[in-house]
């Protein structure tokens, strides 16, 4: 599978979902459904290459400022990298050449974004017990690190004049929790 080829169904789930995240993770279990498990690993490596890509210290910044540190946690940050991924190639670069270009998004189903292909490959076979990867081939050495790269942004100030759209928008709003 090409990276064209997993754009293409994320663009394809969200369009077809209307723009809701749950009928999104529905609408990519069932395209993800009809792959073999060559092009369901190809897909999870290009998810798995562009969270690790998002993992910045800039896009914590802009993730900070949304969601006012509510409840800051490694797998809540992944959410929301997987809530820019799910908006498509276009939000993916613009996260990265732009934090302070970033919408807020809803983040209650995007912990479901990455077991969509185990869930696609269970559904093709039911009587499967195990997921077939155990780790992504390609991916030697490439893993999600615990601190984001980049060099990391402590001070508010520095988020208020990093990030001036967000900081209009939400700087100011008192600490929310994602998905509200």
């Amino acid at each position: 599978m090409t990276e064209d080829d997993f754009w293409r169904i994320i663009h394809e789930s969200r369009e077809e979902a209307g723009g809701t995240q749950d009928g999104q993770i529905e609408k990519l279990i069932e395209k993800l459904e009809l792959l073999n498990e060559e092009e369901l690993t190809s897909f999870s490596c290009h998810a798995y290459l562009k969270s690790i890509s998002l993992n910045t210290w800039k896009i914590d910044g802009a993730f900070r400022i949304i969601y006012r540190d509510f409840c800051f946690s490694d797998d809540l940050f992944e959410d929301f990298t997987s809530a820019i991924i799910m908006q498509g190639k276009n939000a993916v670069a613009e996260a990265i050449m732009d934090p302070d270009s970033i919408k807020a998004s809803d983040l209650d189903a995007c912990d479901k974004f990455h077991s969509c292909p185990k869930k696609a490959w269970a559904r093709q076979d039911p009587l499967r017990k195990e997921w077939f990867m155990v780790d992504l081939p390609g991916l030697t050495g490439t893993k999600w690190e615990s601190e984001p790269a980049g060099t990391r942004l402590d001070d508010e100030a520095d988020l208020e004049k990093l990030y001036p759209r967000l900081w209009r928008q939400f700087g100011n709003a008192p600490k929310r929790p994602p998905g509200t």
